[in-house]
């Protein structure tokens, strides 16, 4: 897992990673650079690496760039560590992020020196980057995708709110190209193919384009599937709509046995999926003696949801107790399995503000694995659900 994230204690709700100080001495405009190419930090604490810039009628000049933050817990739901950036775009009425701001130039303080780069943290970070420069250095791999600014209080009572946004991993194409040099005397390069990203994940081979099942039906004739897991699995909802995908379901549990009873009668026979009435640990024994057996294409969760449901008003702690331990279990689920796809569905009151702890907890869980995410609260009858019900869907990719 990626050591840059921080784990997020009951005692951390607080955001401690305020923005970068500015310097004790007054710099001279004229001394801080403001063409494109040169990064610098603006006097709201944000940063910019400079895209373009013009003078307009009044003699004014403006810059246009991506804007980077120290991230915080509250406004972005992630903290990382020191000298790590985040890229922040907001939607435009079409729903499509901007990836550009504009301020004036005379908001620049000072220069700096900003590094995109899609590796690991673990691989090239400031601690370990040997290169001179007299600006300070920082990095960016992620950026976020916040909503609008409307949607993030629209109760206008200054509490944020996500019902939608995105965290992703920067691609290939986002990385700088180059070398850094290393404090040991090595160097290592600022960009990696995004196929050599997933293979850093999965395994080289374990990806193939198609689908992971492949199948020798007659002499001529081969058949091709991507194969999906559900974990948690109820009655089988999810793997229903897998089946009418054509993916192939590969295996399932859940600890409660009626539920299991009728999943098997509903899947074994047309797909041949192993089941197993289990709960979450002992499964997940199972998989990490067999970890290659249970990799899967794309693995949906649906986790208890007792605890952060709004229907829970009467908490019983013991249960919640045990439905959080199994919460936290995902983790482990998911980096075993090693699915290119993971779908989760949870009570829309995980983003509340009161139980954002364990929201941000579920980002910074598949961050550290590498895994790019995006999320909604949707009303599930817009989608042909016959009840009102709201659901946090999360969609992550890897």
């Amino acid at each position: 897992m990626d050591s840059y994230l921080f784990r997020i204690t009951d005692t951390e709700m607080q955001d401690s990673t305020a923005a970068e100080i500015p310097p004790s001495q007054p710099i001279d405009p004229s001394q801080v650079f403001t063409q494109p190419g040169w990064s610098v930090q603006l006097t709201d604490g944000s940063y910019m690496y400079i895209k373009s810039w013009r003078t307009d009628g009044y003699d004014r000049t403006w810059i246009t760039g991506y804007k980077l933050v120290i991230p915080s817990a509250e406004d972005h739901c992630v903290r990382l560590q020191a000298k790590e950036l985040l890229w922040v775009m907001h939607p435009n009425v079409q729903g499509n992020l901007i990836t550009e701001v504009q301020r004036l130039a005379s908001d620049a303080i000072r220069n700096c020196r900003i590094i995109f780069t899609n590796q690991k943290y673990e691989d090239l970070n400031c601690h370990m980057d040997a290169g001179s420069s007299l600006e300070p250095l920082y990095f960016c791999r992620w950026k976020r995708g916040l909503p609008l600014l409307a949607q993030m209080c629209p109760k206008n009572d200054g509490v944020s709110r996500h019902l939608t946004g995105s965290l992703e991993h920067i691609r290939s194409l986002d990385a700088d190209d180059g070398y850094r040099l290393l404090k040991d005397g090595t160097s290592i390069p600022t960009r990696i193919s995004n196929t050599e990203a997933r293979n850093n994940w999965r395994g080289t081979g374990q990806t193939a384009l198609g689908g992971s099942h492949k199948e020798h039906i007659y002499e001529d004739l081969h058949v091709q599937q991507y194969t999906m897991a559900d974990a948690f699995c109820g009655a089988g909802g999810a793997s229903q709509g897998a089946l009418d995908a054509t993916l192939r379901v590969t295996w399932a549990f859940d600890m409660n046995s009626d539920a299991m009873a009728t999943y098997r009668g509903r899947f074994v026979p047309r797909s041949g999926t192993e089941c197993y009435l289990e709960e979450c640990y002992s499964f997940l024994i199972r998989v990490m003696k067999h970890p290659k057996r249970y990799m899967v294409d794309i693995l949906h969760l649906s986790p208890p949801c007792q605890p952060f449901s709004p229907a829970n008003t009467v908490p019983n702690e013991e249960k919640n107790a045990i439905n959080h331990a199994t919460f936290t279990a995902v983790e482990d689920l998911v980096r075993y399995t090693r699915p290119r796809v993971v779908t989760l569905e949870e009570s829309d009151a995980l983003e509340w503000p009161s139980r954002r702890l364990w929201f941000n907890k579920l980002l910074s869980m598949f961050m550290g694995l590498g895994y790019s995410i995006k999320w909604a609260v949707c009303e599930l009858s817009d989608y042909g659900v016959p009840q009102t019900r709201k659901r946090l869907i999360m969609i992550a990719s890897g």
